[in-house]
């Protein structure tokens, strides 16, 4: 049985490092018989520590070295190397397999043994020249040798592991790494790895240190605590919690052990949290059980502005206002019921206005009834353990009047409180944590999930992960200043660019607004590429010839760091490595000190005289000054058609500037939006640079236009409901979980879209499950002329809201008396669409009103069916059929047909019907009996008008 180890445990003294897969950036750290895993970040992996044998079947029992290669005949696999005290070692791959155990490499030299291994380090080289030249996989094995053999302790043996095995030779630590200034690599070694083909990190003690082979130095030494085995406090808020309030109008307090996370409105974490609770709570009290927020009227005058958070302990309610400072100790409300405040799991606070009742119990009585005051109510969740003792408790609600100091307003059981209509899905009884979102929202928070409760419906309309919502971690905000580079995603896409920082990096659209999926990790998409990558930019290297024998500019992605350019096509396979070091070098420049790097278009006379098209870099790099410290300069090289040197300037020779705004003198990064315009990154701004006007023409906030949320993206499939937004008009309201989106009759964006349903249009359903755009019957107007309402009628499960041109509700309708004498569930509606038909009542030609309703149907054995419910809703209300899809909507000659299965629909004119579902709509002609188009919902609706670009 192996002890349990803790990952303080493996931030010194290590016994081994490997990295995962090669160039995805995980690690594997060895310790005793256990193993840590760590993500590019540095976090721990879900799961560990474990037992190395765990991971590793047939491990040995202390792995002292251990190393990733991709091996010949195992092509599709990512394998690794461990070895242990034993004379072999042993090969599993990805999945954890054992694959098979081969012969040691150190066999391939009489001098050395498994036990004098410190720790091995894999790498890819190259040798020879032109055509001779070879790529090769290496390891350097460090080894403690005892005195006798071969000389001195430390040494480095090198074998070539492909293409073939054999030894290198054997050599001092400093002849392998040599340093050209600084401090030497250390000696004596614990584990080491190759980061990139570039990077070394040696581990020893409580320290790691990176040497740059580039460089040919140590550019970095630091605590192993600081970058390896990072424990994501984050993630203990996403389990279990022991309490939740509002802080303020727009953010949330999560309260776990005793520390404190505040989120935002969006579920994003603050800036500085978690944090210990006592920091943000002085005098709190150690374990908070519950907590909520509460405008006190009793307090002095001075707080009457302020939010108030009762922060609950194990026998006291201590109160803090906005600033974080207790203003009183209040006795436990409970005590009144004969409970214990140990027996509270929740707290929830919440108003309410009389004679509507707060909550009705299950026998229909009010709770709170008669006085048409507002009332501050607090229900108190309570785990109470029955007479009998034992691990068997009774759940309990207990209600209590603040206005009215507190008086008890009874205690009842869970299901009393929260009624839930039908069959559904019932609020759990095990509570961590509650508090409401608005009055009509009740929020649950259980184990790992979350419920949200709809206290108009009596339903539980969403279970979710908490992770999902709750202590999201905007790593977006990181890319809105000190960005490391930035360059084109793909010539012609539109102004498509990826920026980087750090070791991840973000893809943006030609409005600003990140693609789905971003941030990512860097090597995830560009293996063994430069971390950090110091500059950036999208080229095109000189046309190869194809297989069919046309030549084709290849389009490549470069990247650049540590004195190093490489370069990837498309997809991010590796294109090759170009030395930039030794070409700047020639110019008398250091490639580690570049900033930025620009690609570029312009044309000259060549010697003949003809212009010629050429592609230009520009490098803005640090020079060292004359007198003291250094200076920013601009290297011109040309890279096509042949690569030639052009000159170091100043800055403003390249860029002069005919106004007032100059170019910062630091930069980030930076791109050539087209030939005429530079894009300069600079801090927290960036600056944009005509080159034909010579005039900087914007400095604007680098969050203003770049790494911008696409809030619209979500609409663009699976929508939940469509209508017009008013008769007459072709702009349309698209719907989406809590949010709306207005789009004109181009399908661009309206502004200030999208927005939160419930601020458009008041006590809509949530989420609206369909929509449509009617007219009530004629109504009498002040000046005795009838006229027709015009309405948004918006349905959820079982009632449809009504509201008028401003938004103002003007009827909500209960559905069950329309579907249910057709035995039709309201509940199981999908889409309703609203048009016009002609039908002849009593010999007359008459206009009728018409819905149609798709929805799911079940049939005697409970199975269901998708149909098309047909419903007159003018001039009378009545039911004229049912059936299925293709009946009301047939496909004459074949071709596209409707799907069955709508998420949203509606009426574009009396003739043409539009069908959304998925990311793909569908348009359907009545006349024709034919859908004419399927596109995607993205190419139509929710397009961003040019004139925001």
């Amino acid at each position: 049985m192996t002890n349990q180890i803790s990952v303080e445990n493996f931030h010194r003294d290590i016994d081994a490092v490997s990295l995962s897969r090669s160039g995805k950036g995980h690690v594997y750290m060895f310790k005793g018989d256990h193993v840590l895993k760590v993500n590019c970040d540095g976090y721990v992996c879900k799961g560990y520590p474990k037992p190395t044998a765990e991971r590793f079947p047939k491990a040995p029992q202390n792995v002292k070295a251990a190393y990733p290669v991709h091996q010949t005949g195992h092509e599709d696999e990512d394998v690794i190397y461990v070895a242990g005290d034993s004379s072999k070692e042993i090969l599993y791959d990805a999945n954890r397999n054992l694959i098979d155990e081969i012969r040691p490499m150190l066999e391939c030299s009489s001098d050395f043994e498994v036990k004098h291994i410190n720790a091995i380090a894999y790498f890819h080289d190259e040798t020879g020249h032109g055509e001779t030249r070879i790529k090769r996989k290496v390891v350097a094995v460090k080894m403690t040798i005892p005195e006798g053999i071969s000389g001195s302790a430390n040494k480095i043996a090198m074998f070539e592991l492909e293409p073939n095995l054999k030894p290198m030779g054997v050599y001092d630590v400093n002849d392998v790494f040599p340093v050209s200034d600084g401090m030497k690599v250390p000696e004596e070694w614990d584990a080491a790895y190759f980061r990139d083909q570039n990077s070394l990190v040696i581990f020893r003690g409580k320290h790691y240190c990176i040497y740059n082979r580039i460089e040919k130095k140590i550019t970095k030494i630091r605590l192993i605590k600081n970058r390896y085995g990072l424990i994501d406090e984050v993630d203990n808020f996403h389990r279990n919690i022991d309490g939740v309030s509002h802080a303020g109008s727009r953010h949330i307090y999560l309260f776990k052990g005793n520390r404190v996370l505040k989120v935002d409105c969006e579920g994003y974490i603050c800036k500085g949290f978690p944090k210990a609770i006592t920091e943000e709570f002085p005098d709190a009290p150690q374990q908070v059980r519950s907590a909520y927020k509460i405008n006190k009227s009793k307090c002095n005058a001075h707080h009457d502005n302020k939010y108030n958070v009762y922060v609950v302990g194990d026998g006291i309610n201590e109160l803090h206002d906005g600033e974080r400072k207790g203003i009183e100790y209040i006795e436990p409300l409970i005590e009144s019921s004969g409970f214990d405040a140990k027996h509270i799991n929740a707290v929830a606070y919440f108003h309410t206005c009389c004679p509507s009742p707060c909550f009705l119990v299950s026998n229909g009585a009010a709770i709170l009834d008669g006085i048409e005051n507002e009332r501050k109510v607090v229900a108190l969740k309570l785990k109470v353990p029955l007479d009998g003792g034992g691990s068997e408790f009774q759940h309990k609600i207990a209600l209590y009047d603040l206005e009215n100091d507190g008086k008890s307003l009874g205690v009842f059981g869970i299901n009393e409180v929260f009624p839930v209509e039908g069959d559904g899905r019932k609020v759990p009884e095990e509570w961590d944590a509650a508090y409401f979102r608005d009055e009509n929202h009740f929020v649950v928070f259980s184990g790992k999930y979350y419920y949200v409760y709809n206290r108009a419906e009596k339903a539980v309309t969403k279970k979710r992960r908490i992770k999902d919502r709750y202590g999201l971690k905007n790593e977006v905000k990181s890319f809105s200043e000190d960005i490391d580079a930035v360059c084109h995603a793909r010539i012609g896409e539109n102004g498509t660019i990826l920026i980087f920082k750090g070791n991840r990096f973000i893809k943006v659209d030609s409005n600003g607004y990140i693609y789905k999926g971003y941030p990512k990790p860097i090597l995830e998409k560009f293996p063994d590429a430069p971390i950090p990558v110091e500059a950036a930019y999208h080229s095109k290297l000189s046309p190869e010839l194809e297989a069919n024998g046309q030549a084709r500019a290849k389009d490549v992605i470069v990247l650049c760091g540590g004195g190093v350019k490489k370069m990837y096509d498309s997809k991010g396979n590796n294109a090759g490595i170009y030395d930039l070091s030794s070409q700047l070098n020639s110019m008398g420049l250091d490639a580690t000190q570049i900033n930025a790097i620009a690609y570029y278009h312009d044309r000259h006379l060549d010697d003949t005289y003809n212009i010629v098209r050429r592609n230009n870099i520009v490098v803005h790099i640090k020079v060292e000054s004359e007198t003291e410290g250094f200076e920013n300069k601009v290297a011109m090289l040309q890279v096509e058609p042949v690569i030639k040197e052009l000159g170091v300037f100043d800055v403003n020779e390249v860029f002069p500037v005919n106004g007032t705004v100059q170019l910062p003198r630091n930069w980030d990064a930076a791109y050539s939006k087209d030939d005429c315009t530079l894009i300069v990154f600079s801090d927290k701004h960036y600056y944009v640079y005509n080159t034909e006007d010579k005039i900087v023409k914007h400095r604007v906030r680098i969050s203003k236009r770049y790494a911008i949320p696409n809030k619209v993206e979500c609409f663009h499939e699976y929508v939940d409901a469509v209508c017009h937004a008013r008769s007459g008009e072709d702009d349309l309201y698209l719907f989406k979980d809590s949010q709306v989106l207005k789009v004109d009759c181009n399908g661009f964006i309206c502004q200030g879209y999208p927005k939160v349903t419930e601020d458009v249009f008041p006590d809509a359903p949530n989420p609206v499950k369909a929509a449509y755009h009617s007219k009530l019957n004629g109504v009498l107007e002040a000046n005795g002329q009838a006229k027709a309402r015009n309405i948004i009628c918006l349905i959820g499960d079982d009632y449809m809201n009504c509201y008028d041109c401003s938004k103002k509700l003007v009827l909500r309708d209960d559905l069950k008396p329309y579907f249910q004498p057709d035995g039709l569930d309201p509940k199981n509606i999908r889409a309703v669409a609203y048009y016009h038909d002609r039908a002849l009542s009593e010999g007359d030609d008459c206009r009728r009103n018409m819905v149609a309703v798709n929805m799911t149907v079940k049939d005697e054995t409970g199975d269901g069916s998708q149909k098309i419910v047909l419903r007159e809703v003018e001039p009378s209300m009545r039911h004229i059929a049912l059936c299925d899809v293709n009946e009301a909507y047939p496909v004459e000659g074949g071709g596209i047909t409707l799907p069955v299965k709508w998420d949203a629909a509606y009426y574009r004119d009396d003739d043409t019907l539009v069908v959304f579902r998925a990311r793909n709509y569908y348009i359907y002609k009545h006349s024709k009996k034919m859908v004419t188009k399927k596109r995607s919902i993205s190419n139509r609706y929710g397009l961003w008008h040019p004139k925001s670009c």
